[in-house]
């Protein structure tokens, strides 16, 4: 199935002309898969993934197709996932019934989704980082008076693509107070345990 090469490769940026943007169509139709095999595999995923981790164009709009169904509280399966496509005219654009009929039956993808979903990240951070270095390079080759307005463009630029992991880090207040609620709990529920710091003393 021919893709536009401006669908692939928004920013028209590869390292040379000869080397491809980082990618795995493989891991991606996998994840998919796994997607569409499991409901608990396919909510991990809306929460870690992101339409722009999908390298391919047909597969970015299953994805999408997926997490509107989801949203929806439409059931995720090959075939409603084949009229949902269909009633969007988008069907036929991403490789049709058959190749939706292949992401379902592929069991296998099961095993080892989570590995290919920080495959994904890890392409999807270094086409973010090429695109951004490619930037970066053209605001430099336009020689601005202001060099100092450049350093600040080309540092957000290189936080933007480092944010997203700096985020999935992060905990929510509510998971902090959780687990410090559960902690003082079995601490209460424990008499023979000495509270606090042993010194020694």
């Amino acid at each position: 199935m021919a893709q536009d090469s401006y669908d692939i490769n928004p920013t028209q940026m590869t390292a040379t002309s000869d080397v491809a943007m980082p990618q795995d169509p493989e891991a991606e139709s996998s994840v998919l898969s796994a997607m569409m095999i499991s409901q608990d595999v396919l909510q991990e995923c809306l929460i870690e993934l992101e339409p722009d981790d999908f390298y391919i164009p047909s597969n970015r709009k299953i994805y999408l197709a997926m997490r509107e169904m989801f949203d929806r509280n439409m059931a995720v399966d090959t075939i409603s996932l084949a009229d949902f496509l269909k009633s969007q005219g988008e069907l036929e654009r991403v490789g049709g019934r058959p190749y939706l009929l292949d992401l379902g039956n592929n069991s296998l993808a099961l095993v080892g989704w989570r590995r290919h979903v920080e495959m994904l990240r890890r392409d999807s951070t270094l086409r973010r980082m090429i695109s951004a270095a490619a930037q970066i390079t053209a605001l430099a080759y336009d020689a601005p008076e202001d060099t100092k307005e450049v350093v600040d463009k080309a540092e957000r630029l290189l936080l933007d693509v480092t944010n997203r992991d700096v985020r999935s880090t992060e905990l929510s207040l509510e998971q902090i107070m959780g687990e410090l609620y559960e902690e003082l709990g079995a601490n209460a529920a424990n008499k023979d345990r000495v509270l606090g710091v042993s010194t020694g003393f």
